[in-house]
């Protein structure tokens, strides 16, 4: 089994996973985000899955989203 990395909300619903890269790092999108908002510390905690069982839930650092561009009139 493919180790697998997952994301949960505070009310413990996946909000994001993904298969762990062999390579050592491995990227989750996180569904419905808010754009400009920073999320603190512990908002989403991440967990490993392996055929062995599930890692102790970990915080996730605190991090903020980017702005959303507006297209002006001259971009349309």
């Amino acid at each position: 089994m493919t180790e697998k990395l997952k994301v949960y909300n505070t009310e413990n619903e996946v909000v994001g996973e993904a298969s762990k890269s062999d390579e050592g790092k491995t990227s989750i999108t996180i569904k419905d985000l808010e754009p400009g908002t920073t999320y603190p510390k512990g908002t989403f905690k991440i967990v490993t899955e392996t055929k062995d069982g599930v890692s102790e839930y970990v915080d996730v650092p605190e991090f903020t989203t980017k702005e959303v561009k507006r297209k002006t009139k001259a971009q349309k």
